[in-house]
């Protein structure tokens, strides 16, 4: 068993808290180790575009400043399907001429392009031998060109349409029957999943509402997946047919190059992934040790002197979430994202929402830690906050629940207990007594001794009233046409104050009215011209009277 004070507790928390705090903000954990680099020699970027036929790039061209690198790249896309379809039915004829500006090429007696110093340049080789390079990738363009147009490719094209329709239909059935199988198998757990949710959370949460999101992701992803594979088979149909291969490249890039770049982004967010599963894991870990930790508390095992046992969950609570902060923190350089400038702005977003916001929770929050440790309210007290009478059920940070006297569950903001004022009728029982009263008033014609007497008799017959201290009787008005008696008793330990008091009226009621004793409260004109006493009623009253 641990003994230790609460005052030494709360300081040895404090101090780790502020130890984590400062080793965090001090020695901050980076995204990536950071090594010591050269800075790397500064690279002149050139102008380029590729010179592509149906889609396929044979080579790159670069730009000058009167003719940029896409529109030299038409032009030598324009020249190559010119020779091309000069002379379909022969082997391309590719030479390169010498010119003023560089070796030229020529296909079929067609000038293509010419190669410059800047070309040879850029490429990092001898202009001539860059040359006879480009003049070869003329040649295999051509030669693609002419046999995408063939016969015989355009039926093997429609051959492999066919293979393609056909696995098609096959994987659009599988996915059916699979879509069916999934979706039964899925609904079924999670409709005894949320069944059992909802029975445990008191109805608070809707079945249905669930049941409709998880059917709505189920069928969001299976569109997905039918979007994808339509997407395939038309991209794979374009590229067997040379007409359309252009079209095909076209829709890979538009949509298949961001789905890749996504792919390869995940691929390398893998390490810091995995760090962040290893924070949670650690972070899941210390929680655990932390609640058993408090559980030991509660249970005695862990003893701290002055350290109340209302304290343990509340302080718990508190631990749990300033613990939770700082793994956040540590974890934040390693979300994927974390340093993107989307991501930033959406964390400013958040953080003036959060400022915006706070100053209500904030004076809750505070309130609520005060209204903990001075214990100025506990589980079970019945107490008035303004006009509201109830019983504490619930004390949390950030509000109190009161069940009030008519089964009402009233929440009530801590921030409200500090700045009014809170009747404690529980903490007053437990002293001397909770003093119950009833007032009444009395016309001048009758003894002050007999109406004191008359009042005192009431109290003895109140059950739940001690009888030491005695009751006692106070003239609190001398009132026009009446004097205020008061009577005034303790009540026992464990009796609702509210059934003493009402009891005590009654009470009060027979006394006087047994004794013919008229109570002129709360107004007062004249004597009647009968004492207005009740009686017992007769066999006369109970006859019908004839109309």
């Amino acid at each position: 068993m641990i003994d230790l004070s609460g005052s030494r507790f709360v300081a040895l928390l404090a101090a780790a808290l502020v130890a984590a705090t400062l080793v965090l903000f001090t020695h901050p954990i980076p995204a990536a180790a950071q090594e010591d680099a050269e800075p790397a020699p500064v690279v002149e970027e050139f102008e380029t575009a590729p010179v592509e036929i149906d889609g396929e790039a044979f080579f790159v061209v670069r730009g000058a400043r009167s003719f940029t690198a896409e529109e030299r790249a038409d032009y030598i896309e324009e020249q190559i399907i010119r020779a091309a379809e000069k002379h379909p039915d022969f082997e391309p004829e590719v030479e390169v001429r010498r010119s003023e500006f560089g070796p030229a090429i020529y296909a079929d007696g067609e000038y293509i392009s010419v190669v410059t110093d800047a070309d040879a340049e850029m490429e990092g080789l001898n202009v001539d031998l860059l040359a006879d390079v480009i003049s070869g990738e003329v040649a295999k363009a051509i030669k693609a060109y002419r046999k995408g147009r063939t016969s015989t490719a355009v039926q093997a094209g429609l051959i492999d349409t066919l293979v393609w329709t056909a696995a098609l239909i096959i994987l659009l059935v599988s996915l059916f029957f699979f879509r069916r199988y999934v979706r039964h198998r899925i609904e079924r757990h999670v409709d005894k999943w949320v069944l059992s949710l909802e029975e445990s959370t008191g109805r608070l949460i809707d079945a249905r509402s669930l049941l409709a999101i998880q059917r709505s992701l189920f069928r969001g992803i299976y569109t997905f997946i039918l979007a994808i594979v339509g997407y395939l088979y038309v991209s794979l149909v374009l590229r067997e047919f040379a007409v359309t291969s252009w079209l095909a490249s076209l829709l890979l890039d538009t949509i298949g190059a961001p789905l890749i770049a996504l792919g390869e982004a995940a691929l390398a967010e893998i390490p810091d992934l995995i760090t962040l599963i290893v924070i949670i894991l650690i972070s899941r870990y210390f929680l655990k040790l932390l609640r058993l930790f408090f559980e030991n508390v509660e249970n005695g095992i862990i003893k701290f002197a002055d350290f109340d046992p209302d304290w343990v969950w509340p302080t718990h609570r508190i631990c749990r979430v300033l613990f939770i902060i700082i793994s956040v923190i540590i974890a934040y350089p390693y979300i994927p994202g974390s340093g993107t400038e989307a991501f930033q702005g959406m964390t400013i977003f958040l953080g003036i929402l959060v400022t915006l916001s706070s100053n209500s929770i904030a004076s809750n929050l505070l309130a609520g830690l005060f209204v903990i440790y001075k214990r100025s309210v506990n589980i079970g007290d019945r107490i008035r906050v303004g006009d509201v009478i109830g019983n504490v059920e619930q004390v949390s940070l950030l509000d109190t629940h009161l069940r009030t006297l008519k089964n009402e569950l009233l929440s009530v903001p801590n921030s409200k207990l500090i700045g009014d004022s809170v009747t404690n009728y529980t903490r007053i029982a437990g002293t001397s007594g909770l003093i119950v009263h009833a007032t009444v008033g009395i016309g001048y014609d009758e003894p002050a001794d007999k109406v004191e007497q008359l009042l005192l008799d009431a109290a003895s017959a109140t059950k739940g009233l001690k009888t030491t201290p005695k009751p006692f009787v106070l003239k609190t008005q001398l009132g026009s046409h009446d004097v205020s008696y008061e009577i005034n008793a303790y009540a026992k330990v464990g009796f609702d104050p509210i059934d003493i008091r009402s009891e005590l009226n009654t009470h009060v009621l027979d006394s006087f009215n047994a004794a013919d004793v008229q109570i002129m409260t709360p107004f007062y004109v004249s004597d009647p011209s009968e004492p207005k006493i009740p009686r017992a009623a007769t066999t006369n009253d109970l006859v019908e009277k004839p109309t």
